[in-house]
């Protein structure tokens, strides 16, 4: 995959970018989404400030379920919320 190979040659994706590649995993069912969405979660926690239990929730279940626009809307605001505008940008450019 293109974008995998792409990735791995950046010395550090940013984040709404990485966001991007885990979108493209799932929309292709790639085998390699569950680590690459976990991986992107740690990394979100890592790098924002106070995020809640439930927001880890909804974003994780957001990333399994983003091929539904509710679901694309949900995750955006999230993002929206918490000033994240690259994030939502990311996720509005896969919306369904």
């Amino acid at each position: 995959m293109a974008a995998l190979s792409a990735a791995t040659e950046l010395p550090t994706l940013p984040l709404d970018r990485a966001l991007e590649l885990v979108l493209v995993l799932r929309a292709g069912r790639h085998d390699r989404f569950p680590r690459a969405a976990s991986r992107w979660i740690e990394r979100w926690l890592a790098e924002t400030v106070g995020v809640t239990v439930d927001e880890v929730h909804e974003v994780a279940q957001a990333l399994v379920h983003v091929d539904d626009a509710h679901v694309c809307a949900a995750l955006g605001a999230i993002f929206h919320e918490r000033g994240q505008r690259s994030l939502e940008r990311a996720v509005a450019r896969w919306a369904p």
